[in-house]
């Protein structure tokens, strides 16, 4: 029953972080200071439940994080925005993980062609 617990605290707390970071980029003011209540419930739990753990709890823990991100995205995605086709210029130059990628007009400004 615990590890339940503490997987579903750190799912909230990370699922709570990934939507409470759309709230704040769509400056939606009610919603982030509920989130933050949400947070903080969240993380007194995980605290509580996962302060004198082991591997096998820091597992579970994680587990609970991963999940809660992955359903924070879907969620935000599928319930919180408006409904919308995802045209493929959506993407084109994405780079994901903080990657980026210049334009030839960039270069050129900067001298680089």
């Amino acid at each position: 029953m615990i590890w339940l617990l503490m997987f579903l605290s750190n799912f909230v707390v990370v699922f709570l972080l990934g939507i409470q970071s759309k709230n704040v980029m769509h400056s939606r003011y009610i919603a982030a200071v509920v989130t933050s209540f949400g947070i903080s419930v969240g993380q007194f739990l995980f605290t509580k439940f996962a302060a004198t753990g082991g591997m096998l709890e820091f597992i579970v823990c994680a587990s609970g994080g991963c999940a809660g991100i992955a359903f924070a995205i879907y969620f935000h995605d599928r319930i919180m925005r408006p409904k919308k086709s995802v045209a493929k210029s959506d993407f084109e130059g994405y780079m994901p993980l903080g990657g980026f990628k210049f334009d030839d007009s960039f270069k050129d400004k900067q001298g680089l062609l």
